[in-house]
C-alpha cells in the first residue's frame, strides 16, 4: 500500500498538467470561489495543458517532413524559432521543473511587488510560460538537482516578473495616458534598447501613425495567416531546391504528392498545430491568471498590472503593422 501512495505522489509531482491545475484550484480556494467556478477552473487548466501536449505532436509531425529534406540537401537541421512549439516540445521533458518554477516565481512576484518599490504583478500567463521553460532548459543543462532547478528557476522567472516591466514603464504611460498600466513581454529588453535608439534618432514631430496604410496589409496581423503563408513559402523553396539537388531524396519525402500540394500541407498543418497549442495556452492562461491575480490584490492593494504588448496595439496601430 505504501509503495502504492509513494508512487501516485511520484507521478503527481511529475505532471505538469496536474501541477498546473493544482495552481489554479489552490488560488480559487484562497479566494473562496464557488465550487462550480473551482471545478470549471480546475477542469479548463487540465484540458488546456492536454491540448499543448496534442499541439506538440502536431508540431513534431508537420516538421519533420522538412527537416529530412534540409538535411539530406544541404546536410542542415533547421529551426522554426517560434515559442509555443518550444513550449510544447519542452513540457513533455522538462514537465515537473515548468510547474514548478511557475509555481515558486508567483508567489516571488507576489511577495517583491509587496515588499519591494516593483509593484507590478506580471499577469501575461504565456511569457510567464515561456519564461520558465527557458529557466527549466537551460538550470537543467547545467546539471543541477531537480530542487535547485526549481528554486532558482523561481526565483529568477519571479525577479524577472516584477522588475522587467519597469524598464518601459514611463514609456507606456506615454503612449497610454495612464499610470494604471505596464506591459509583461519576454522581448521587454529589446523594446527598451529601441526606445533608447528611438530617444536618439527619432523625430517627437513626426509620427509613424501620420502614414496612410493600406488596409490590405491588415491580413498580415493575424498569426495564423502570416505563419501559413511562410511556412507554405519554406516548404515550396526547400522542395524546388531538394528535387534540383536531391531528386532521389525529394521523390521519397513528396511520396508521389505534387510539391505544391506537399507544402501546403504542411505548411498549414504547422500553423494548426501553433492554433491548437495557443488555444491550449489561452485557456491554461484564462484559468491560471485571474486565480493568480484574485490572490495578488489581497495583498498588494496598489499592484500596477503587467499586461501582454497587445494592449498598445490600439494606440499605435501604424506602428505595430
Amino acid at each position: 500500500m505504501l509503495n502504492i501512495i509513494l508512487k501516485f505522489i511520484e507521478q503527481f509531482l511529475s505532471s505538469p498538467t496536474i501541477l498546473i491545475a493544482l495552481i489554479v484550484l489552490i488560488g480559487l480556494l484562497i479566494q473562496k470561489k464557488s465550487l462550480p467556478d473551482i471545478t470549471k477552473g480546475t477542469i479548463k487548466t487540465i484540458v488546456g495543458f492536454t491540448l499543448i501536449s496534442a499541439g506538440a505532436g502536431v508540431v513534431i509531425s508537420s516538421l519533420t517532413p522538412l527537416n529530412t529534406l534540409m538535411a539530406g540537401t544541404f546536410n542542415l537541421s533547421g529551426t522554426v524559432p517560434v515559442n509555443e512549439s518550444c513550449f510544447a516540445v519542452a513540457s513533455a521533458k522538462f514537465g515537473m521543473a515548468l510547474s514548478g518554477i511557475m509555481a515558486i516565481s508567483l508567489i516571488v512576484n507576489i511577495i517583491e511587488a509587496r515588499f519591494s518599490k516593483f509593484k507590478f504583478i506580471y499577469l501575461t500567463g504565456h511569457e510567464i510560460m515561456w519564461v520558465a521553460t527557458v529557466c527549466a532548459i537551460t538550470l537543467s543543462a547545467l546539471k543541477m538537482p531537480m530542487w535547485q532547478v526549481i528554486l532558482c528557476g523561481g526565483l529568477l522567472t519571479g525577479t524577472y516578473m516584477a522588475v522587467s516591466p519597469a524598464l518601459i514603464y514611463k514609456s507606456v504611460c506615454k503612449v497610454t495616458k495612464t499610470k494604471d498600466l505596464a506591459v509583461g513581454h519576454s522581448g521587454i529588453v529589446y523594446y527598451w534598447l529601441a526606445m533608447l535608439v528611438g530617444k536618439l534618432t527619432g523625430n517627437k514631430e513626426k509620427s509613424a501613425e501620420e502614414i496612410n496604410v493600406s488596409k490590405s496589409f491588415n491580413i498580415l496581423r493575424d498569426l495564423t495567416i502570416s505563419l501559413t503563408l511562410a511556412m507554405m513559402f519554406v516548404y515550396i523553396i526547400v522542395s524546388i531546391l531538394a528535387m534540383v539537388i536531391k531528386p532521389d531524396l525529394a521523390a521519397k519525402t513528396f511520396a508521389g504528392t505534387n510539391f505544391i500540394i506537399f507544402s501546403i500541407t504542411y505548411g498549414a498543418e504547422f500553423a494548426a498545430s501553433i492554433y491548437i497549442i495557443q488555444a491550449g495556452v489561452r485557456m491554461v492562461v484564462t484559468e491560471l491568471i485571474p486565480a493568480f491575480k484574485g490572490v495578488a490584490d489581497k495583498f498588494i492593494p496598489n499592484a500596477i498590472p503587467a499586461l501582454d504588448i497587445p494592449i498598445l496595439y490600439p494606440y499605435q496601430p501604424n506602428s505595430v503593422l
